[in-house]
């Protein structure tokens, strides 16, 4: 991104709302199904800055930088990924990602980064934690592809 912007969550609220009911799926064998998620269609924030054509990837970083996780512009801007406030008609309880939490149902959990408060555009893919402790990077489901 040439230039930062900044959203605050009741601007990002105020935007066109998605709801979907989706599978929720843990890359360590357990998973939940028809989670009904509410949240904003990264289309929507993404409208709201001017991004740089060349960047190809965006990072996702929680409240306080502690932690981070990425995907391609193409992955966010997929049909069914979005950032969530609620889970269930509830706002995010802070142990389920208050304020926002990414939401990717085609992938496992592990890319759904907690707490987002900052995203970030670049050329190149930043490595996420959990890639980092051993996980790929490309977090697809088996049979779930795009």
């Amino acid at each position: 991104m040439d230039k930062p912007a900044s959203l605050g969550f009741d601007e990002v609220k105020r935007l066109p709302q998605k709801i979907q009911t989706k599978n929720f799926v843990c890359v360590e064998g357990w998973g939940l199904d028809n989670q009904k998620w509410e949240g904003v269609h990264l289309k929507e924030i993404f409208s709201k800055v001017k991004i740089s054509p060349k960047a190809k990837f965006v990072t996702f970083y929680t409240v306080g930088g502690q932690y981070k996780g990425s995907l391609s512009v193409k992955e966010s801007l997929e049909p069914d990924t979005l950032v969530a406030y609620k889970l269930s008609g509830k706002n995010l309880s802070p142990d389920h990602g208050f304020p926002l939490r990414l939401i990717v149902p085609r992938m496992y959990a592990y890319k759904g980064v907690k707490w987002v408060e900052r995203i970030v555009f670049a050329e190149g893919q930043k490595v996420g934690d959990w890639e980092k402790g051993g996980y790929p990077v490309d977090g697809s489901i088996l049979g779930l592809g795009s």
